[in-house]
């Protein structure tokens, strides 16, 4: 329940998306520094993608959990937000201000609710529609999944959230060891050591960067190389999410503290903050290695096309029944290729596909 209240569909959209972005767009101050090579900048994309996912973004749900908790298990205090500035309000909590306090809650409960929402609806629903199938079509979406988070709701903690927490984990349970069985999972295992040394080593440098050079305009102090960071980089990803554990933080802080009663202080910082951060982890690594691996297959291929056959869609998959022309280029992995040296790979697998530019594209329109 924990990790379903907490990420919701986040990791789902971002999961294979983030990394690749981060490793490739060359946008953030270390893919565009001017030196680093690809492998480096991999490395730092999912170092970055940790950054917004793992420890520095659970402390949020922690900490309010926390507070809630001791206030209202040991102190007596309602179980709600305003409960948490009691010691600083006082008697105010209960007056005007308490209730002003409670209205900015729920206002960013919403705010941070609907975004992932949108963020689950936009991943469903399918690019190559018009204006008015994309509109009606996510509005049914949007629709059914409400319908069906009342119901599960109405139903009660036992029966309904935690059933379909259940199924729900299990179901992101099949999906994460699928890909990992199903992919290079000696890779896969190496890519999660080699980045959770690189998120340890670089988390205080990281926590504490804010593109300040970046963010001088054009003739007041911009770098005059044109090397770091674009200076809309961290607005549209560091500080969006931000405000995204922030919105959600009154709402996943209440169901937690609710559901923690009886827990000590050591078994809910446990629960809340170092074992979903292990869990986000492999999940971003899993699915992020799988993603850069494949797009760096079908980046060579086309490539490898243009070298041999000056044609860079010769081993284009060509059947658009397999993926939507707008969705990207596939190209299918040949069996064999005549003078390429230690060519070994599995031929009886999908396309592999080229998917930056549309990322580029999904997370423009996301955080603009």
């Amino acid at each position: 329940m924990v990790w379903c209240a907490g990420v919701a569909i986040g990791l789902i959209f971002y999961g294979a998306s983030e990394p690749l972005f981060h490793a490739l767009d060359g946008t953030n101050r270390r893919n565009n520094d001017g030196y680093s090579n690809d492998n480096e900048t991999t490395m730092y994309g999912f170092h970055i993608t940790m950054f917004h996912w793992g420890f520095l973004a659970w402390i949020v749900y922690s900490l309010v959990t926390l507070t809630m908790g001791i206030l209202s298990y040991r102190q007596g205090l309602p179980l709600c937000f305003r409960s948490t500035l009691a010691p600083i309000l006082g008697k105010a909590t209960w007056g005007w201000i308490g209730d002003l306090l409670d209205v900015v809650t729920i206002v960013t409960i919403v705010a941070g609710l609907t975004t992932s929402l949108g963020l689950g609806t936009r991943q469903i629903v399918g690019e190559e529609l018009t204006d008015d199938q994309l509109t009606a079509a996510a509005a049914w979406i949007i629709g059914i999944i409400t319908v069906c988070t009342t119901a599960s709701v109405v139903a009660g903690l036992e029966l309904g959230i935690k059933s379909v927490s259940y199924a729900a984990f299990m179901l992101g349970h099949f999906l994460l060891l699928s890909t990992f069985c199903l992919d290079e999972t000696q890779y896969l295992l190496n890519v999660m050591v080699s980045s959770f040394g690189f998120h340890l080593q670089n988390l205080i440098s990281i926590s504490f960067d804010t593109d300040a050079f970046a963010q001088l305009g054009v003739g007041n102090g911009q770098p005059n190389d044109g090397k770091g960071a674009n200076p809309a980089w961290m607005d549209s990803w560091t500080i969006f999410y931000w405000g995204w554990w922030i919105a959600w933080a009154p709402f996943v802080g209440t169901f937690m503290a609710r559901v923690s009663r009886g827990r000590t202080i050591r078994q809910v910082v446990l629960y809340t903050l170092t074992i979903p951060t292990g869990y986000a982890f492999m999940w971003l690594c899993t699915f992020g290695a799988a993603a850069i691996r494949m797009d760096r297959r079908a980046t060579w291929l086309a490539e490898l096309g243009s070298e041999l056959h000056s044609n860079r869609d010769y081993f284009l998959h060509t059947d658009l029944t397999f993926r939507p022309a707008s969705a990207g280029k596939c190209y299918d992995v040949p069996s064999s290729l005549p003078n390429i040296t230690g060519y070994e790979v599995n031929p009886h697998v999908s396309p592999v596909s080229a998917t930056l530019q549309v990322l580029m594209q999904l997370a423009t329109g996301l955080t603009s």
